[in-house]
């Protein structure tokens, strides 16, 4: 691969040098014409498309039942087990709206138009950065639960 940043979700190759201070979404808008995307083995696009489907799949599913259990039962229906259905909801979006659009750039032999790659970056990161915080809000009540356990 060498000096070249590869647009991971939009099959864009363009040398380092040429990425513009906007940014790689400013860098694919900027070519006027991208490189061809490498021929890869059809076991590996394959591949890469089953685990990706089995993912959204079982990802929809057990995040659907997590959602359910939260709403169905009204003694789930604690602070911490909000943050927990947040976190859900969050990986929710990703299996329905980020990693479908990532089926269409695996399966895809031509790079895609730059409001796909928007999509894709925007919805990617939008559930990446939810997750997180959910990460990071439900580690902190743990934390505060430890460390205080008789209180609020």
């Amino acid at each position: 691969m060498g000096r070249q940043a590869v647009a991971a979700w939009c099959y864009v190759c363009l040398p380092v040098e040429s990425i513009p201070a906007a940014g790689m979404a400013g860098a694919i808008r900027a070519s006027a014409k991208p490189a061809s995307r490498p021929e890869d083995a059809p076991t590996t696009v394959t591949a890469a498309a089953t685990v990706l489907g089995m993912t959204m799949f079982l990802g929809t599913v057990g995040n659907m039942m997590v959602l359910y259990s939260f709403l169905q039962n009204k003694a789930l229906r604690t602070a911490a087990n909000g943050l927990i259905a947040n976190l859900s909801a969050a990986d929710l979006v990703a299996c329905t709206v980020a990693s479908p659009i990532a089926l269409v750039v695996v399966l895809s032999q031509d790079p895609l138009p730059p409001p796909v790659c928007d999509l894709q970056t925007f919805f990617s990161t939008l559930c990446n950065l939810v997750t997180l915080l959910m990460l990071v809000g439900i580690s902190v009540d743990r934390w505060l639960n430890i460390n205080y356990p008789f209180t609020g």
